[in-house]
């Protein structure tokens, strides 16, 4: 096989993975996605690429309801079906957790922001369950935060300080983790978004997204969501500047699905003014246009080529993100020989930066010859999730 040819069916399988995305696919991009799902080496290298970023359920929605003949190995479909049932079964854990946590903070009259993954499911993803989690993210006000911790404290809720020392997290954007008892499901209690750069500049104040808070579908009475233009906004942040780039997909989806659920009450000016700055136009661009690139929903074109151009971000730019995406969050094609993980995060975070190339670069450089840090601060969450898990199953 030649190498183009290699490259085209790398290119078709992360195409007909990514088109999942759609909840109302236009007619000819389902024409697409049925020419690709013929295929079987296709299909198989899609639900790879499910698998390797925790997306099964909505893939597997995907694939046997809209071509439920297309040829895919036994095994790979019963895998399929077998990781959407126990992301359904989660989902009720999950349900069960994040309710004794609405419930706890509504005593204590405060009524959290939904972020993240659970801020998705149920408002773009239904059933929720198509929307995979690893925990659960609230925002409180930051003069709650005790009241916040000493209510989920009372129902059940732990902290694991031996993995989470709660000095770690004096200057972070949330608290230390929460743990579910019964479930074993992680809380993190935010009282910002996230931390970004100290150069960062453009992001509205946590007073507007509080202001422009609507009612969540699933919890209404007890929990907020961000509206539309600023969930946008904060998906595209997580997207370039939160955790590392790696097996990071489920956020690209969260992207397509709110641009395409809420297309009417985007703002699409709002961001663009917000995107005056540099920085918020940088996260917003490389987002919108990796999705208009993939045929999934995206901003108008005007509104797309007036982010793009308030980014700043060169050619050479938009096409090494674009490659560190396909690379590293998506998996198709696979990393390139010689960028290790660590590396393509460097190249993500200074590529998002502001000031000359040539400086970018030497940064860069600096940077990789470091010594790496042991463990980063998801990776203990991840750890101490899976303890918690496996003690609440102890006999």
């Amino acid at each position: 096989m030649t190498r183009p040819a290699v490259k085209e069916k790398d290119a078709d399988i992360r195409r007909l993975f990514l088109l999942s995305a759609w909840i109302s696919p236009p007619r000819d991009t389902i024409d697409a996605a049925g020419r690709l799902a013929t295929s079987q080496a296709i299909n198989e290298g899609a639900a790879s690429l499910a698998r390797r970023v925790s997306m099964e359920p909505l893939f597997h929605r995907f694939l046997s309801t809209r071509f439920p003949a297309a040829p895919l190995s036994a095994e790979s479909r019963a895998d399929l079906e077998g990781q959407s049932k126990l992301h359904a079964f989660r989902w009720h854990e999950i349900r069960e957790a994040l309710q004794a946590a609405v419930d706890a903070l509504s005593r204590k009259g405060i009524r959290p922001i939904l972020l993240k993954g659970v801020s998705h499911a149920g408002e773009c993803y239904d059933p929720p369950h198509l929307r995979p989690m690893r925990d659960i993210d609230l925002l409180v006000p930051e003069e709650a935060v005790d009241a916040s911790r000493c209510a989920l404290e009372e129902v059940g809720f732990f902290q694991d300080r031996e993995s989470h020392p709660p000095e770690k997290y004096e200057a972070h954007h949330h608290i230390t983790p929460l743990f579910h008892r019964p479930t074993g499901l992680c809380v993190e209690v935010h009282h910002h978004l996230m931390r970004l750069p100290p150069y960062f500049e453009g992001f509205p104040t946590l007073a507007e997204l509080w202001r422009g808070a609507r009612e969540s579908r699933l919890f209404p009475g007890g929990a907020s969501v961000l509206e539309p233009t600023h969930q946008v906004l904060n998906t595209c942040i997580h997207i370039t500047h939160g955790d590392t780039i790696g097996r990071r997909a489920q956020n690209l989806f969260d992207l397509a699905r709110t641009v395409e659920t809420h297309a009417a009450a985007i703002d699409w000016d709002r961001l663009i003014g917000y995107g005056a700055s540099g920085d918020v136009a940088r996260s917003l661009a490389l987002p919108l246009l990796y999705l208009a690139g993939e045929g999934l929903a995206s901003a108008p074109p005007g509104a797309l080529a007036e982010i793009r151009r308030l980014s700043r971000l060169r050619w050479w730019e938009i096409r090494l993100l674009t490659g560190l995406v396909n690379r590293y969050r998506i998996g198709a094609p696979p990393p390139w020989k010689l960028v290790s993980g660590r590396l393509s995060n460097i190249l993500w975070r200074r590529l998002f930066q502001r000031g000359h190339a040539a400086v970018r670069g030497f940064s860069a450089l600096q940077e990789a010859l470091r010594r790496p840090q042991a463990r980063t601060l998801q990776q203990v969450d991840i750890e101490s999730t899976e303890r918690a898990r496996s003690q609440s199953s102890a006999p």
